[in-house]
């Protein structure tokens, strides 16, 4: 375990951790400058909060959230559920809020660019494994609903783990602020996104992801309540459309009444870390890297509607985990990208991340719910689910990495061969969402959840 700052000495005398009761170790402040939790997690985001809502429908008050930003991130686009994220978001009871506020996608379009030709097209009632849902949601909005759900004395802003080390004798790890606090706990979950610290400390010197090849520009524009819309494909209600070129791609979904999510691929060399894009600048890189397609995709009038200042550039990449998962040591795991980025050709990097938190809840449920004292029972539930997800992970990373690949192909004559010969075995509608397939573990009853909220917030 990496530590990167001296901490005090702390007991280590097994029997004092011990007597301490659930009441007493829910986030109680020391006289020291120590917070104490059972479970600590770093990183308000898609999946921090998840975890956290997790943690908090089963009964779990012993945790706190931390987030090195002053307050949750507004900014963004949208993000895509499939079917798999929709199952999480129920279980979690956030589901019918957000449904109400999107469109529901029935069918998917796969079209060429400068040739406006429709390859194919199908329903999500022909795919197997249904009945199926896919809808574009506002990160922002997502964020919104889950922390509705966490108690705001349980998140805490302002607060960058810089350091951590476990003490083994007690059965906990220590985490150091940059305000110089100390949080005791007896789990610490990294879920801090693709440049995630906590991965940073506890494997140095690993890259964090390796570049896939290519860059996404994304936006959302916004189409009048007033007056008829133009006969564009993009602008169909329930169409999720992917428009494919040579090394560059269009994909669009009609999120609302009165919004339409984009976004474009395109090869190129790996951006500098930390620079910031100019948005007039980015559509106009749009503008001419779909110059010449077909104007059936209404490709003017959607970058005339999109505001500058909400257009995002980042760069692709993945990281394939082991199958057996390993993304943890000790008393520590990771979580969503912290663990295991992938490319979003599936669509399911947001997901994937959700999955993980609820596995990872029922998991540590169980696992403090046998009293976890100087033992390994903590250990061991982070290891099964790093070695559960570590499956599903490899799949769905390997399987978006290589429709990437083919989807990526620069040379006009390998995609003709692509559009026209391996489009009918790749995409198949029966095995279309095949990768969507996840049911939710099951959430206690409601008078486990009773006996266990009596104890106090504090």
């Amino acid at each position: 375990m990496t530590v990167v700052h001296a901490f005090r000495p702390v007991s280590r005398n097994p029997k004092c951790y011990q007597q301490r009761t659930r009441a007493q170790m829910a986030i109680t402040m020391a006289t020291d400058n120590t917070l104490e939790t059972e479970v600590l997690i770093v990183g308000v985001g898609p999946a921090g909060v998840s975890l956290a809502a997790d943690l908090e429908r089963r009964g779990i008050i012993d945790y706190l959230l931390v987030e090195k930003a002053s307050s949750p991130r507004e900014g963004g686009t949208a993000i895509g559920f499939w079917t798999n994220a929709w199952r999480c978001l129920e279980s979690l009871g956030v589901a019918e809020g957000l449904r109400k506020s999107y469109l529901q996608g029935e069918r998917v379009r796969i079209g060429t660019g400068q040739e406006g030709k429709e390859l194919t097209s199908f329903s999500l009632e022909e795919c197997d494994g249904g009945p199926h849902e896919f809808r574009y949601i506002m990160r922002s909005d997502l964020l919104r609903q889950l922390l509705k759900i966490v108690p705001k004395q349980r998140v805490a802003y302002n607060k960058a783990v810089v350091g951590f080390r476990e003490d083994k004798g007690e059965g906990v790890v220590i985490a150091e602020l940059s305000c110089g606090q100390k949080i005791r706990c007896k789990a610490l979950v990294g879920a801090d996104g693709v440049g995630s610290t906590v991965h940073k400390l506890l494997f140095p010197g690993q890259k964090l992801a390796n570049y896939a090849g290519y860059q996404a520009i994304r936006g959302v524009a916004t189409i009048s309540k007033s007056g008829s819309l133009p006969p564009f494909f993009t602008f169909e209600r329930g169409v999720v459309n992917q428009v494919w070129g040579a090394g560059v791609r269009l994909g669009t979904f009609r999120m609302t009444e009165t919004s339409l999510y984009w976004f474009v691929t395109y090869n190129d060399q790996q951006r500098e870390a930390g620079r910031d894009d100019d948005g007039a600048e980015l559509l106009q890189k749009v503008r001419s890297l779909l110059a010449g397609w077909d104007a059936r995709w209404g490709i003017d009038t959607i970058l005339k509607n999109t505001p500058a200042q909400d257009v995002l550039r980042t760069s692709i990449g993945d990281r394939w985990p082991k199958p057996l998962g390993n993304w943890g040591q000790g008393r520590v795991t990771l979580l969503g990208d912290a663990a295991h980025p992938m490319t979003p050709n599936l669509g399911q990097g947001g997901a994937a991340g959700m999955e993980d938190a609820l596995v990872l809840g029922e998991l540590l449920v169980a696992a403090l719910d046998k009293g976890d004292v100087g033992a390994e029972t903590v250990p061991q539930a982070l290891r099964a689910y790093e070695k559960e997800r570590g499956r599903r992970i490899t799949y769905l990373t390997l399987k978006s990495f290589i429709f990437g690949f083919l989807l990526q192909i620069p040379y006009s004559p390998v995609t003709f061969v692509r559009d026209n010969l391996a489009l009918p075995l790749v995409f198949k509608p029966r095995s279309f969402l095949s990768h969507t397939k996840f049911e939710a573990p099951p959430l206690p009853s409601k008078v486990e959840k009773k006996k266990r909220r009596m104890f106090p917030l504090m």
